[in-house]
């Protein structure tokens, strides 16, 4: 019988709104199983700002930023390797590509791989470039996207998000405050 595998954690203002929460079995062999509770939050805000077209005055559903986070759980006792761990980072990038593609992102293409600092920790957090455009059709709108992977005593936690570099002249937000966001956001998940 699988065991409930906890949410994860995460630090948000009342900007953002949870718009998906489950559990999944990503991975299931006879060597180890791994079960994941994701969580994925969409900014309300800055969507209501941005998704009315100014043509007909319509809201429109195109995402322009998220945040998500995965609790892993495996189901061997033993501790968290570094091959392990590598893995899960390499599955977890793969499978964040396919996450943008869902939301709607085009032309998307991994750019770095840099350190980044979480508390006592720096692991690696792969940056991305996506576009994205309104439901309208109107011109395509430049995205930026981090995921990162880091292991605790008993689990392995993966995060990330994505925001536009570029918005109406309408809206406050900055591509330097949604990067700053995203990052105090990762560093908040437990």
């Amino acid at each position: 019988m699988p065991v409930d595998v906890p949410p994860p954690t995460v630090d948000l203002s009342d900007r953002w709104q949870l718009q998906t929460d489950k559990t999944t079995t990503p991975f299931d062999t006879t060597i180890v199983t791994v079960r994941a509770h994701t969580r994925v939050f969409t900014d309300t805000k800055l969507s209501a700002a941005i998704n009315v077209s100014e043509s007909t005055q319509e809201d429109t559903t195109t995402t322009w930023r998220f945040v998500f986070a995965s609790r892993l759980q495996l189901s061997r006792s033993t501790a968290m390797s570094d091959s392990i761990l590598k893995l899960v980072r390499n599955r977890a990038a793969s499978r964040f590509v396919d996450i943008l593609d869902n939301r709607g992102f085009d032309s998307i293409r991994k750019t770095e791989t840099r350190r980044f600092d979480r508390g006592d920790e720096t692991m690696p957090i792969r940056r991305y470039r996506a576009t994205v455009a309104p439901a309208d059709d109107s011109a395509q709108t430049p995205v930026e996207a981090y995921v990162t992977t880091w292991a605790q005593p008993q689990d392995i936690i993966i995060g990330g998000g994505a925001y536009p570099l570029s918005v109406p002249n309408h809206v406050q937000f900055t591509h330097d405050q949604g990067r700053k966001e995203l990052f105090d956001i990762i560093r908040s998940i437990e």
